[in-house]
Formats: structure tokens, C-alpha cells, sequence
């Protein structure tokens, strides 16, 4: 499992599960990217940046987001 974390949160999310734990920022599909070149399979966003991070997310892949639909 992927994550992004505050600095200050970084060891609780390693902590809960995290295989890595990126830096909270608007580069974060880049970095996912990274870590795993084809894409994500799937992305759970209780964030709502579900948006900007589909970058992040494989052809096909899933995303959840506890945001409501418009």
C-alpha cells in the first residue's frame, strides 16, 4: 500500500500499513508513478483530490472517493 502523509504523520500511516509513505502535495501521482511505473491498480480518496490523483491510477484501475457526486 501506497500512502501520502504530513510530515509529521509519516510514521503513524508506516505504522498502520504503508509500504511507502509519500509526501502530501500536488505531486503525489508522479511520485506514485515512481514507486510503480504502470500505475496504481486501484485508489481510495477520502481527500477528495480524486481528481488530480487519477494521474496516479493504471488504464482500467479503480478509484473509490467518499465524496458525494454532483
Amino acid at each position: 500500500m501506497i500512502a501520502d502523509a504530513a510530515p509529521q504523520d509519516e510514521q503513524l500511516v508506516k505504522d498502520l500499513g504503508a509500504d511507502a509513505v509519500l509526501p502530501r502535495g500536488n505531486t503525489v501521482p508522479e511520485l506514485v508513478r515512481k514507486e510503480v511505473p504502470g500505475g496504481v491498480n486501484g485508489l481510495v480518496d477520502t481527500a477528495g483530490i480524486a481528481p488530480t490523483a487519477l494521474r496516479a491510477v493504471r488504464d482500467g484501475g479503480r478509484v473509490a472517493s467518499s465524496l458525494r457526486a454532483s
